[in-house]
Parts: structure tokens; C-alpha cells; sequence
């Protein structure tokens, strides 16, 4: 049985999108760290669903819709997921002098895990990634650590860019909040910072 916290409210979003990274418009446990340039935000969601998605037709003419029957003893299905940003909060004139931003993370008290670790999907070093301020790329672990770097030069970007993040279905007794997240921040292919990411006060935000 699920039991409403608040009111009920409708939001719309992209296809996937929960758990896979995360539903902007719906509550999120916050972490942010600062540097003197940059705020770094972390967000953390955990979310259960209900597939309301009923087929028709067949073949090329197959589609899919979402039915509004309600359904009083549907299977939920349980997810969580994360994703990174940074909000530029310096000077407007010295945007020109950023090529690329990148970021590796992993929850406090997991000194054993390396905060950027080893992509299989890329099939290399993250370290390569986040050293090319060419580089487009991002990579994640089930251990709650992740990494991305974005090129910036020659774009209109700003004020928020995101950097990683990642998700899936998960196991409800997992659900574990961080007291916080080691961070290091990488700008045009160097480690200028490292920083700490505590959990905003107020709660879901």
C-alpha cells in the first residue's frame, strides 16, 4: 500500500527518465559544494512506479499508451538515481577563459574506490577523459561514485551544465543516503579543486 505524503500532483517527463537520472520536476535530496568560480550540485532521488503502459496493434503498427485506469494492487517497481551540475557563479567576462568542465565524485567514507575509477563502457581510463578538454564523456558505478567532463569552447553555455549521472532499478532496503560527497573539479584538462558535497537543509527539495 502506498500512502500519500503530500498532495497529489501531475508532472510530465521525458521518457525514461525514472529512474534512469532522475525527475527534475519532483523532490530530490540536495548536496552542493562551492568553489570560487562554481557551485556543484548533487542530486539524489529514489522513486517507485507503476507500469500504466498498455500495447496495441502489431508489427510496424504497434504503439504504446498510457492507460489512466487505475490500478489498486500494481506491481511497483523501485529505482533510484543521481545526477551532477555545476552552476557558473563567477564573473560573465571570464567565461571565454573555461575550454571544458569536468567532475568525479564518490560518497564520503569510500576511500578505497577512486573517484573517477574505470569506465568499461569507454573501454578506458576516466583519468584520460577528464585530462581532454576535448572530451564529451561521463561514466558511473553501483558504488555510488561517478565522473564526467563537457567542452565548453565556442559555446553559449551557462548558467547550469550538466555534467553526469546514473541510475536504475535498485532494492528499496539499499536505499541509502550519503552524509556527503568527495569531489574534485577539472577545468580545461587540469584538477583545480577539491571539495566536499553536504546534503542541503530543509530536505527533498
Amino acid at each position: 500500500m502506498a500512502l500519500p505524503l503530500e498532495d497529489f500532483r501531475a508532472v510530465q517527463t521525458e521518457w525514461g527518465s525514472l529512474p534512469a537520472y532522475g525527475c527534475e520536476e519532483l523532490p530530490a535530496w540536495r548536496y552542493e559544494g562551492w568553489t570560487e568560480d562554481f557551485m556543484i550540485r548533487l542530486s539524489y532521488q529514489t522513486s517507485y512506479t507503476v507500469d500504466s503502459y498498455v500495447s496495441g496493434g502489431s508489427g510496424v503498427y504497434s504503439s504504446s499508451a498510457f492507460d489512466l485506469t487505475p490500478r489498486p494492487n500494481g506491481t511497483f517497481s523501485a529505482g533510484d538515481g543521481q545526477w551532477v551540475s555545476a552552476v557558473y557563479t563567477g564573473v560573465e567576462g571570464a567565461k571565454g577563459d573555461i575550454r571544458s568542465i569536468g567532475i568525479s565524485i564518490r560518497p564520503l567514507g569510500r576511500e578505497e574506490s577512486s573517484p573517477a575509477g574505470t569506465s568499461p563502457d569507454l573501454g578506458g581510463d576516466a583519468w584520460t577523459y577528464l585530462s581532454d578538454p576535448t572530451a564529451d564523456a561521463g561514466g558511473s558505478s553501483t558504488d555510488g561514485s561517478s565522473w564526467g567532463t563537457r567542452p565548453l569552447e565556442g559555446k553559449d553555455w551557462g548558467p547550469e551544465i550538466w555534467l553526469c549521472g546514473g541510475g536504475g532499478t535498485a532494492d528499496p532496503e539499499h536505499f541509502d543516503r550519503e552524509r556527503g560527497y568527495a569531489a574534485d573539479l577539472y577545468l580545461n584538462g587540469s584538477k583545480r579543486a577539491e571539495l566536499t558535497l553536504l546534503p542541503v537543509e530543509g530536505g527533498p527539495q
